[in-house]
């Protein structure tokens, strides 16, 4: 009977240590136009913030956020050598819609890339060159040793992120982000590590460094998906995010992803700007 009682005493303090490191956000006051879901976890106090815990928890596709995962494999597997690796562009292979031609990112396309501007630019055609390159097997063991959302690559090497088989979370993406951001994950040198995160830069200021990726997909008739995933380093240590929002295409406009994702950094009180 006291081992029964021990046991169940043990598991009640570690559900009440897990509660108190959970906090909701509450974002009300930032008007968000969107379905919206949004964790952060702050690496230093081991805490998670979130909203919409439901939407934190389902899946959808990852659209341009697999670009992370992807460099990470096309590195580790040797296709790709460094981040200054060039792959040139084939526009009988991977054509441009000529209503994009003009626009941004698409008009910056139709040229060689390397994998650093790719990244920048999200580069669709080269990444699923990349992909390709790296072969269904080896990128279905690479995705099963990440333990990447649901793990199904089954639509296509080449574009089962693009709004096809695979889906992952919002806590998912934490919890890989967290491993990225600390050197843990299984499988990647951290050398491989360190040249995703330098991809990764997108924002250096006195009071902080914004490392991250965006993502967008038309995944549905009536509604668009859109993404930002990363980690900031701030005055009071590393914080990972994931932020997914559902709704029109407006979400595009003047970068409001990465717009939102800093106004909620700075409601918590984690940067300044």
């Amino acid at each position: 009977m006291f081992k029964f009682d021990l046991f169940l005493f043990i598991i009640c303090s570690l559900m009440i240590a897990f509660a108190q490191n959970q906090e909701e956000i509450d974002i009300e006051d930032l008007t968000v136009p969107f379905q919206t879901g949004v964790a952060v976890y702050d690496i230093a106090t081991d805490t998670y913030y979130r909203y919409n815990t439901e939407q934190c928890e389902t899946r959808f596709s990852p659209a341009s956020t697999f670009k992370i995962p992807n460099s990470l494999i096309g590195l580790q597997t040797g296709v790709l050598t460094d981040t200054t690796f060039i792959i040139e562009y084939d526009s009988i292979k991977y054509p441009i819609d000529p209503e994009d031609a003009n626009k941004e990112p698409y008009k910056h396309w139709n040229k060689a890339q390397s994998l650093r501007s790719a990244f920048k630019l999200s580069c669709v055609w080269y990444y699923r060159e990349v992909a390709k390159r790296i072969g269904e097997e080896e990128m279905r063991r690479y995705i099963d040793e990440l333990g990447y959302g649901n793990k199904d690559i089954s639509s296509g090497t080449d574009n089962f992120w693009l709004c096809g088989s695979i889906k992952i979370s919002i806590n998912e993406q934490i919890e890989i982000l967290k491993k990225l951001y600390l050197n843990m994950l299984d499988g990647f040198s951290r050398e491989t590590m360190d040249k995703v995160k330098s991809l990764m830069l997108y924002e250096s200021t006195e009071n902080y460094k914004l490392y991250g990726k965006t993502g967008y997909g038309n995944c549905w008739k009536d509604k668009n998906i859109g993404w930002y995933v990363g980690f900031v380093e701030t005055k009071t240590g590393p914080k990972v995010f994931a932020l997914n929002l559902i709704g029109s295409s407006d979400m595009l406009k003047d970068n409001f992803r990465i717009v939102l994702t800093k106004r909620i950094l700075k409601k918590l009180g984690f940067i300044e700007y």
